[in-house]
Order: C-alpha cells, then sequence, then structure tokens
C-alpha cells in the first residue's frame, strides 16, 4: 500500500484509479485471451458473437478506464529532434520489406491463376478494362496494374508482382506515417503506428497473395486521399486549398477503381472534419461532403458503362448492418491478438501457446491503460475510422482463428495503428520505458509474420506439386480426336488457410497441358451410380451424368502426392455404369 497515495477528503487517487482499471482491463484481456483459444469459429456455432463481445467488453473497459482517470497532457521533457526523412523512410522500407521477404518466392495461387489466363488473353488495356474476371466486381486499376507486369515480364509475372506488392505495402507504410504526422500530431508515435502497420501479422495475405494486389492499391490510394485533404484543411490560401482538394477527389476516384473497399471514406472524411475546428466547420462539411460525391458517382457510371449493372454494393452494406458491430470488432480483436490457432496448434506445445497469447494479453493491457493520455477527439476520430472503414466488407467472413480472410482488415486497421502511435507518443517523452515496451511489441510482431508466412510457401509447394502431377497424369491418356476433358476432385483448398486451389486449377493445368485439354475442377458430386451428378465451377456446363470418350474424372491423394484416375469415359452402349461417376 506504500506505492498508493492516500487521498485527502473529497479528492480521488489518480494511481489508484490506475491499478483499478489495469486490473479489470487484463482480467477482460485474460478472458479474450481464453476465448481465442477455446473457440473455433469454423466448427462452433456462435464463436464469432462470442469473440465480439468479448472484444467489445475490452473497448468499454477500456473507455471506462479512461474516463475514469481523465485526460492528462504527455509529461513535458526536454524537446524531441526532428526525424531526418532518411532515417524514416529507411526504417518503414525496412519494416515492411525484412518480414515478407520470405514470401518473394511464392507463385500464383488459387484466384492468381484466373486473373492471369483473364490478363493474358486480352490484347489492349481497352479489354482488360471491361473484363468480368471479378465477376460482380468492378477493379480496372489492379487488372492493368496486372496487364502491364505481364507484357514487362512475361513469365517473370509472379516475380515481379511480388516485388511490387512489396513496394506498394511499403508506401502504404510510408503513408501511414504522413498522415499519422497530422492526426496524432506527433512524428515519433506517427513512425511507431507506421512500422506496427508495416510489420503486422495480420498483413500477410494481402502483402503475399497476387490476388489481393487490389487491396493494397485501394488503400494507398484512400491513404493519398486522406494526406490531400489534411492539406486541404491545412492551407492558408485558396490555391492550395483547390489544389489539396482536388488530389484528394483524384485520389478517391482512383481507389474506387481499385476496390469497393474505398467506399466508405467519404464517412471518415466528413468525420475529420467535424472533429476539426469549430469555425467554418460547417461550410468545410458541405464542401468536402459535395465534393466527395462526385467521385463516387463518376465511378458508379463508369462500373455501369463497362460491366452494365452496379450490382455488389447494396447486399454489401445491407449485410454490414447485419454484423454490426461484430465484424469491426472481431477485426480489432484479430490485431491486438493475431493468433494463428491452427499454426500454433501444429508447431508448438500448448503451453507456449498459451505464453504467447498471455503476452500479446499484457500488451493489450499496456495499451490500454496508455489510453488515459489520449484526447478523446483522437480517440473517436481513429476507432470511428475503423468502424467506418469496415462497413464495405463486413458482410465477408471476418478474420477468425486462422486469421482467415485477413485481406479485408489491411484497410480497416489502419486507425488501429495510429492508436498504438498516439499511445506510444503519450506515456512519456523520455521514451525510456514506452519506447522499450514499444519496441518490444514491433520486434514480435514481426518475428509472427516471419513465421506466418510458412503456410503461404507450403501452399505454394502443393500448388506446384498438383500441377506437376495433373500434367504427369494426363500426358499418360490416350489421345482423343475431339481432346482429353478432365474433371479433377480432391483438390485441397487451403492449407492452414493460405490458398491453395479455391479456384483456378483449372486454368493453370491447361495452360501448362502441351496438348488440347478441358480441365474442370470438382465442386459436388451427388447420387448414386448411374444417377450421378457432376456439379463444377465452369458455368457454360453444369452437368454431367455419363462420361463419354476422351473423358476422365481424375482424384487428387494426398498420401502420395499423386493424381489418380477413377474413372475412364466409354460409349454409353457398353453398359449403363460403365461410364457413370462414383
Amino acid at each position: 500500500m506504500s506505492g498508493i497515495a492516500r487521498p485527502s477528503s473529497g479528492e480521488r487517487s489518480p494511481k489508484l484509479d490506475q491499478w483499478a482499471a489495469a486490473v479489470a482491463l487484463a482480467i477482460i484481456a485474460g478472458a479474450l485471451a481464453w476465448a481465442y483459444i477455446a473457440y473455433d469459429a469454423r466448427w462452433i456455432p456462435g464463436a464469432d458473437a462470442h469473440r465480439a463481445l468479448l472484444v467489445l467488453c475490452l473497448i468499454v473497459a477500456a473507455g471506462v478506464g479512461r474516463a475514469l482517470l481523465g485526460y492528462r497532457a504527455a509529461p513535458g521533457a526536454e524537446p524531441r529532434r526532428p526525424l531526418s526523412p532518411v532515417l524514416v523512410c529507411g526504417a518503414l522500407l525496412g519494416a515492411a520489406a525484412i518480414p515478407y521477404l520470405r514470401g518473394l518466392s511464392i507463385g500464383y495461387l488459387s484466384d492468381d491463376f484466373s486473373i492471369a489466363s483473364a490478363v493474358g488473353e486480352a490484347g489492349s488495356a481497352a479489354e482488360v478494362v471491361t473484363s468480368p474476371v471479378f465477376r460482380v466486381f468492378y477493379r480496372p486499376v489492379p487488372l492493368l496494374a496486372w496487364w502491364w507486369m505481364h507484357g514487362l515480364l512475361g513469365e517473370q509475372t509472379p516475380l515481379g508482382l511480388a516485388i511490387l506488392s512489396l513496394a506498394i505495402h511499403a508506401g502504404n507504410s510510408m503513408l501511414v506515417y504522413a498522415v499519422g504526422r497530422r492526426v496524432i500530431g506527433d512524428s515519433y508515435g506517427a513512425l511507431l503506428g507506421a512500422m506496427l502497420f508495416a510489420v503486422h501479422p495480420l498483413h500477410i495475405e494481402a502483402v503475399v497473395w497476387k490476388c489481393c494486389l487490389a487491396d493494397l492499391l485501394c488503400t494507398g490510394f484512400c491513404l493519398v486521399s486522406l494526406l490531400c485533404l489534411e492539406l486541404y484543411l491545412g492551407a492558408s490560401g485558396p490555391r492550395r486549398r483547390y489544389l489539396g482538394l482536388t488530389g484528394a477527389l483524384c485520389a478517391f476516384f482512383l481507389a474506387l477503381l481499385s476496390k469497393e473497399a474505398a467506399l466508405a471514406l467519404p464517412g471518415f472524411a466528413l468525420l475529420r472534419v467535424a472533429l476539426g475546428p469549430a469555425q467554418g466547420r460547417v461550410r468545410r462539411l458541405v464542401t468536402v461532403g459535395c465534393a466527395y460525391s462526385l467521385p463516387l458517382g463518376a465511378a458508379l457510371l463508369l462500373r455501369l458503362w463497362s460491366i452494365g449493372r452496379i450490382g455488389g454494393y447494396s447486399w454489401q452494406l445491407h449485410s454490414f448492418w447485419d454484423r454490426a458491430p461484430s465484424g469491426p470488432l472481431v477485426q480489432i480483436g484479430s490485431f491486438l491478438l493475431p493468433v494463428h490457432t491452427a499454426l500454433f496448434a501444429k508447431a508448438m506445445a500448448v503451453w507456449l501457446h498459451v505464453a504467447v497469447v498471455v503476452l500479446m494479453a499484457g500488451v493489450v493491457v499496456w495499451l490500454s491503460r496508455g489510453l488515459v493520455y489520449v484526447s478523446g477527439r483522437r480517440l473517436l476520430l481513429w476507432l470511428g475510422y475503423v468502424f467506418l472503414m469496415a462497413a464495405p466488407v463486413s458482410p465477408y467472413p471476418t478474420v477468425g482463428p486462422w486469421l482467415e480472410q485477413s485481406r479485408f482488415a489491411y484497410l480497416p486497421t489502419i486507425g488501429l495503428a495510429w492508436l498504438f502511435g498516439g499511445v506510444c507518443a503519450g506515456r512519456g517523452r523520455g521514451w525510456r520505458r514506452s519506447g522499450a515496451a514499444a519496441a518490444a511489441v514491433l520486434a514480435g510482431a514481426a518475428m509472427l509474420t516471419v513465421w506466418y508466412t510458412d503456410p503461404w510457401r507450403e501452399a505454394d509447394r502443393l500448388a506446384d506439386t498438383m500441377l506437376a502431377a495433373g500434367v504427369e497424369v494426363a500426358e499418360e491418356l490416350p489421345q482423343h480426336s475431339g481432346g482429353t476433358m478432365l474433371y479433377v476432385r480432391d483438390f485441397p483448398h487451403f492449407y492452414l488457410n493460405a490458398f491453395v486451389f479455391n479456384v483456378g486449377y483449372g486454368e493453370a493445368l491447361s495452360d501448362r497441358l502441351d496438348r488440347p485439354a478441358s480441365v474442370y475442377t470438382v465442386w459436388y458430386i451427388g447420387g448414386g451410380l448411374g444417377s450421378g451428378r457432376l456439379v463444377r465451377m465452369d458455368p457454360k456446363v453444369l452437368d454431367v451424368s455419363v462420361l463419354l470418350p476422351g473423358e476422365y474424372v481424375v482424384a487428387w491423394r494426398p498420401e502420395s502426392e499423386r493424381m489418380e484416375v477413377v474413372r475412364a469415359g466409354a460409349p454409353p452402349s457398353e453398359g449403363a455404369g460403365s461410364g457413370v461417376l462414383p
């Protein structure tokens, strides 16, 4: 009790309040860590709701603790030296590149093959822009990047796209710093927040999977738009304000043409203006709201002209209200506790798994206690960013215990990186204890990122093995005048949540075969012998009951890592069951 000052009559002890809040947050963080171990969203109904509820409790407890303690300005000390631009760029480039270097060798996976096939068949940029490869979505900017890289590098396109993705991720980290300097108000805190964004293991899927180039580009253009918006709000003359707003609108338009996740950006822009200076606030709100509606309308019209429909938005927004606020809360929980349950269970002892989660929970407590140094306005701005930017992506499966679908958290969780930077900036001007804690958090996140790359490397090896096995079995089959048709089944969709061939195997194998062949991947086989029904991904031909000559059902055997012919086609006259699927 000697370490806690006794308050006088009618006073509250800030130290006692701080300890009380810390104990409450430790209990709730421990419960959240236990939930991540005990629940598995793939098999236990409602597990996502349990985790979301616990994250909500954690946030509420942190907010109550912060309100209890009140806002305290950071303790004054000697002025900090300004950060060198060279130092900032070097630190962020290293943080963004080094943990992902092992992922440069990863080639195409799943959807990548479909995109590569569509891009390879396009003869001009106009054909690329109108390509329906993304189905109900319209994303011409990433498709143009793929087409440009394919024309420039040819067979080396996968490596070129990997380098391009890494470069864009590094650029996004620098933009997180540039915008963070203005919304945090401290360059050191902005640097630490940007470094956490750069090394965070939740971003592996977005960086190493080529298909996620759309997420990277959309995030980059959104950050450029926000940076230009900050320049507009801080401009001293009309010319600078005009240039800043024009840049913000152009970047927002490109973000919309990269991915639909940018749809919520105008909402955050209005929130940013609303939390700014009171003088001229209404005028700025009207100006920014009307201005951001222009590129939004233009993007919708361009989409309608190119692919003939605007669908694909309404159901997203409707589903957001069904999931709100669980979608953003689960993303927050995964950012705070990035536990890859399957990878831990496969490679580590249970006690070590628990120890790592306990350390993560300690970081959550440290971060929550530091909220006392963050003003309520900035806290509302950063958490508002997370919830608003999660709106267009929340209908998709939220980030779960295997870090599945984590690419959808790449853009929204920037607000949490700013929150981390803001807490680091406010905990102390001396940067001794708080600086050491922040460095430990960054080092731990970087090590997890390096380790979490392993499933993607193994998925890449498995994809290459499956393609080689498919080529081998196809070459052994007899030639037919009408060509060979393969129906491939039992192939792995994922490896520890890293995509293998959820889609794309047909295109990949067809491109590798030296003779005419059609390859389809089987999703479902139902019915008994004589009434088999084959449902496959190709929308042109959905049903087949009897295999004809030249048609084969091929199955993947994971034990031997080979393809095996399990049924060959034959004329119907040879018997009712000879060519029927099992």
